[in-house]
């Protein structure tokens, strides 16, 4: 288990582990819709909100996150 300290380090972490779980997503299947990366973009800030209801930070990344279009426009 990873532990993080400071509100702007769990924004990071956080934006980087529904980063990992997407390209993960991406690896595993042809690339999903998306439709579907709004989805578990929307379900992993679900979670991630829940487990720190109080990190600021960690909220806006969040935000910056759900408010994109297509999360896998990056080439990797």
């Amino acid at each position: 288990m990873v532990q993080v300290r400071g509100a702007p380090a769990i924004g990071i972490v956080a934006s980087l582990s529904v980063a990992a779980e997407l390209l993960s997503k991406k690896a595993s299947s042809s690339s999903p819709a998306a439709h579907a990366q709004k989805e578990l973009v929307s379900s992993a800030c679900a979670r991630l909100r829940t487990a720190r209801p109080t990190a600021v930070n960690l909220g806006r990344a969040c935000d910056d996150m759900e408010g994109e279009d297509d999360f896998l426009k990056i080439k990797t």
